[in-house]
């Protein structure tokens, strides 16, 4: 029996230069010097507390940030930890990712698209910022004609930064046993906020 029968044919590997710089951001792949700055985000529990009921500790973010390294490897796109362009200082992480989780009818096996800012970074528009310029870079090198994102419906910061995005709500779903809002977002819309992408 062909072990691989049963097997889905693996994404279209994406080659693409993926160092994305904005008006005040600079988008790059995981190096092993963000390491301290992913932990420190990452064990706040106001950032995670609409996440998880703990932070993530150290391995558990080494783990994450393994993750984010290997997902360009498999499928060509990912995340980027996001850094202020005149100060180097880490904003956070976004990006794109296949994660097989359980989803409605009609979206699995889509890319998923997600943000986290560390607090620091919150209420300055940079996941709007940063998130145009990824859509953006998705909508030039994917292959895919759509994006997904799902958040906890108690959320509004992200709802809000979703929708100034172009994402459409959809449904809602439970996930982990809570109830999640999923989003949409058709990259054949135009780019509404003009980006320069290095």
């Amino acid at each position: 029996m062909d072990r691989n029968a049963n097997r889905k044919m693996p994404m279209k590997k994406i080659i693409a230069p993926s160092r994305i710089v904005t008006t005040r951001l600079i988008l790059e792949r995981h190096q092993h010097d963000d390491f301290a700055d992913c932990v420190a985000m990452w064990q706040d529990p106001e950032v995670v507390r609409l996440i998880r009921d703990r932070p993530f500790d150290a391995s558990e973010t080494w783990s994450r940030v393994l993750r984010c390294v290997g997902h360009w490897e498999f499928t060509g796109f990912g995340y980027w930890t996001i850094r202020d362009r005149e100060q180097g200082t880490f904003c956070g992480e976004l990006g794109f990712a296949q994660t097989h989780r359980a989803m409605p009818p009609g979206y699995a096996d889509l890319p998923e698209f997600g943000c986290t800012l560390a607090r620091h970074a919150w209420g300055r528009r940079i996941g709007t910022e940063a998130g145009t310029a990824a859509l953006a870079w998705m909508r030039r090198h994917g292959d895919a004609d759509r994006v997904v994102a799902i958040t906890d419906e108690n959320n509004a910061a992200a709802l809000a930064m979703a929708r100034s995005l172009g994402f459409q709500r959809r449904q809602r779903m439970t996930y982990d046993a809570r109830d999640f809002c999923l989003m949409e977002h058709a990259l054949t819309q135009p780019v509404t906020e003009p980006v320069p992408a290095a």
